[in-house]
């Protein structure tokens, strides 16, 4: 099998099984944010690049493959930094509590709005009517 296709094949591999892990403990107050650091990882990679069936002529074929091709082997440092911020979630029992007041809140608000419609209604009445004036004839 021609090394070209087992980097491929090797690649493909470590790109679906690629994997980090990392455990804490912390103890954050609710908006706090944090960072985790310090997950390293080393990948090499071998490459060979070059014109199509002259690179991969086995090496005693008087050089060839060192003349119409090259490889190259390179090393990448990775390091995984994680960033999190605490939210705190309230129990489902506030949350429903919190959702029941939040009705109320918005079926109050509806009644106070249909009351000022209803007196801003009555004022324009009053506006329109033509106003009279009781004065002294003299």
């Amino acid at each position: 099998m021609p090394q070209s296709l087992m980097a491929f094949l090797a690649m493909l591999l470590a790109s679906i099984i690629d994997r980090s892990n990392a455990n804490t403990q912390l103890i954050l107050l609710d908006g706090e944010q944090t960072v985790i650091g310090g997950l390293y990882s080393t990948e090499e990679s071998y490459t060979r690049r070059g014109i199509p069936f002259l690179k991969d002529l086995p090496k005693w074929f008087f050089g060839l493959r060192y003349v119409f091709g090259r490889s190259q082997t390179a090393t990448t440092q990775k390091e995984l930094v994680i960033a999190l911020q605490a939210t705190v979630i309230d129990p489902v029992r506030s949350r429903a509590r919190n959702q029941l007041v939040n009705e109320s809140l918005v079926s109050q608000r509806a009644a106070v709005q249909r009351a000022l419609e209803a007196f801003n209604k009555d004022i324009a009445n009053k506006n329109a009517k033509p106003k009279t004036y009781k004065g002294t004839g003299k």
